[in-house]
């Protein structure tokens, strides 16, 4: 994982689910522009009904965190490119996750 770059904080974040327990296990960590780890949390939710709310929650815990903890420029970082892009528009999302992408974009407006 490298330092971020242009930003004082990056977030990166990551989700896995098993569909057998509709059991979210997410990890989060957020280093400085020193590569330094500033916070760091693992955390299992139950009740996801769906794989692919899991990195659109997943996503929403990490930009959530960066908000709690104060931080004014803060990069977030995840495997799913097509969450990250829908957060970066204000296009409405009518898909099975559109409900965590507005939450997401209202957050970081």
């Amino acid at each position: 994982m490298e330092s971020p770059s242009g930003y004082a904080i990056k977030i990166n974040f990551n989700g896995a689910y098993n569909g057998h327990n509709f059991r979210l296990t997410l990890g989060i960590i957020a280093r400085n522009v020193e590569g330094r780890v500033l916070i760091s949390c693992l955390e299992i939710h139950d009740g996801v009904s769906t794989v692919f709310s899991v990195e659109a929650l997943t996503c929403h815990w990490a930009v959530q965190m960066g908000l709690e903890m104060g931080w004014s420029e803060v990069t977030v970082e995840g495997d799913s490119l097509a969450i990250i892009k829908k957060c970066q528009t204000h296009n409405p999302n009518k898909s099975q996750i559109g409900a965590h992408i507005q939450d997401i974009q209202q957050l970081k407006d």
